[in-house]
């Protein structure tokens, strides 16, 4: 891994973590004591606990030079305790954990009262986690604050020496999406790549693009001919055979012949949370039920019997399932986005919005893209699970420049604001050799946005370029500016499939040439360079470059 510091000030910026909500501003630690840190897990540790024990050890080696132990024996110490079932009430009072999801963790520096450090009470450094996974989370997000790390690409960490002395911390950190992904991270793989991902606070399995982003679009032109697996939607009886076949893939085991084991693993999406996707069933047509025009026209929607049936087959789930309720997820492609007067999503549908007609260069609440905003604002009056398919790089061709990255922080809080609990943003092939243009910063800011959408983008924009690119940093903002100016003078639209066209030879011309320059740069770090080349082969894929 390659590991180098940086020299910031402690506690100087909290772009990645959440603001605390209170620091005293004492001093917690000096130098001095950095060596004295023990990590205590619980008896018998998850592997989720275990990993935010090796992650603190790992990172507090970085940070202050010394090796600190980690296990289940509280040795006295000052400890690092993993875990809210571990610490006492005296350090976490009942309801302190109140109000945070299952990925929230309060991160909290004790500093015990007189009377116990009489006794010989230490100081204490807690990751309060609600889940296990939300203290692995905390233990990230306690670097990212106490000593500016920063996660920038998979095998490229900074972590800032420590200082002689340690502030108290109280730090509740806790995502505003429950459900987080962008697709420029299906290029990595590998324990670098997880890494990575945790340090973004994403699960180190990446999750591949919605299931049959298409398959409901049949039901607006409904194909002829043999109808032997047709399914019916809008109808009772429709919806219970589809609810049998999901049923019984729900229900399959090891022993499933391996036509079933890849229509389970397809329709498990996102994979291991208990959510089922309707769109993946692809081989159960779709077809509109006689009753789907009157019930469609009366709310006003197509969107109307597709509902109907989500909610019927979820209903039917519970009752088949009802010690672990299943999650029906079904993904609304444009055309049938538009949301009913007054049908609602049941409690175990979650409804995906696609966003596949925007323009990508302006924010969801500009004037050009008013149709998905309104079909946003229309379902979060419904209520419900809501969540949006978003963009993070073309899909067409992932190397070609995709200028949207100002506007991603306004469509992230706007989603937020309506209600959205999960955002999928589609963008980039698989594999090394298919890299998406500035993949490591699309995947870092989307990461940090979908965390908190409330982070000073400018700045975390400008500190990526600063780390990841060096000293062409600058450079690679300016080319970035120039790329976002073009494809508005250029009038266009920048489509989720968009070919490169905006982008004019001039302007092309003249990022190639800063780029060039960046590259000849004396003091440019030799693995800086090929990051500095990847920008430069995007801007020349595009066809008014060449």
């Amino acid at each position: 891994m390659l590991c180098s510091t940086i020299a910031l000030v402690v506690f100087q910026c909290a772009a990645i973590a959440q603001v605390p909500t209170g620091t005293g501003g004492r001093t917690w630690a000096d130098a001095g004591d950095y060596e004295y840190l023990h990590a205590v897990t619980p008896q018998e540790p998850s592997a989720l606990i275990q990993d935010a024990a090796n992650a603190f050890c790992l990172y507090w080696k970085q940070a202050t030079g010394r090796t600190v132990t980690a296990s289940a024996l509280n040795e006295g110490r000052i400890n690092a305790w993993l875990g809210a079932g571990i610490i006492t009430k005296e350090m976490v009072k009942p309801g302190e954990l109140n109000g945070l999801s299952p990925e929230g963790c309060l991160i909290r520096t004790y500093i015990p009262p007189a009377h116990f450090a009489e006794k010989g009470a230490q100081r204490q450094l807690l990751f309060a986690g609600t889940t296990d996974q939300a203290t692995l989370y905390g233990v990230y997000s306690f670097f990212a604050e106490a000593f500016a790390a920063r996660w920038l690409a998979p095998g490229v960490t900074r972590v800032m020496p420590a200082t002689y002395t340690m502030k108290s911390v109280e730090l509740r950190s806790d995502p505003s999406f429950a459900f987080r992904e962008a697709g420029v991270f299906s290029q990595w793989s590998g324990a670098k790549a997880e890494e990575f991902r945790r340090g973004l606070r994403l699960p180190a399995r990446f999750t591949p693009p919605p299931p049959g982003m298409d398959a409901l679009a049949a039901l607006l032109h409904p194909a002829a001919g043999d109808q032997a697996n047709a399914a019916e939607y809008g109808s009772e009886a429709g919806a219970d055979r589809i609810a049998e076949a999901l049923a019984a893939l729900i229900r399959a085991d090891k022993s499933a012949d391996p036509e079933t084991k890849a229509k389970r693993e397809r329709a498990a999406w996102p994979a291991g949370t208990n959510t089922w996707s309707l769109n993946a069933l692809d081989w159960l047509t779709p077809v509109p039920a006689a009753a789907c025009a009157e019930r469609d026209a009366k709310e006003g929607s197509p969107a109307a019997s597709v509902l109907f049936t989500a909610n019927r087959i979820a209903g039917r789930l519970a009752e088949l399932f009802p010690d672990a309720v299943p999650r029906l997820h079904v993904l609304l492609p444009s055309a049938l986005r538009h949301p009913p007067k007054t049908l609602r999503p049941v409690e175990n549908v979650v409804v995906q919005l696609s966003a596949g007609d925007m323009d990508f260069s302006r924010s969801m609440d500009d004037p050009a893209n008013a149709a998905f905003a309104d079909d946003l604002r229309g379902w979060a009056k419904l209520g419900g699970t809501i969540w949006v398919l978003d963009q993070a790089a073309n899909r067409r061709d992932p190397h070609l420049p995709f200028p949207n990255l100002h506007a991603v922080q306004a469509n992230v809080l706007f989603c937020a604001q309506n209600g959205v609990s999960g955002i999928y943003a589609l963008g980039g092939a698989t594999g090394a050799n298919a890299p998406a243009d500035l993949a490591e910063m699309r995947a870092y800011l989307w990461a940090q946005l979908l965390w908190n959408p409330d982070i000073t983008f400018d700045y975390v924009l400008r500190e990526f370029c600063d780390l990841y690119y060096d000293a062409a940093g600058t450079a690679v903002l300016e080319c970035i500016s120039m790329e976002e100016d073009a494809v508005k003078a250029s009038g266009r639209p920048l489509r989720g499939d968009d070919d490169g066209a905006w982008l004019d030879a001039a302007t092309a011309q003249r990022i190639g040439e800063k780029l060039e320059a960046a590259l000849a740069l004396p003091n440019l770090p030799p693995e800086v360079k090929p990051r500095v080349e990847a920008v430069l082969a995007s801007v020349k894929r595009a066809p008014t470059a060449h």
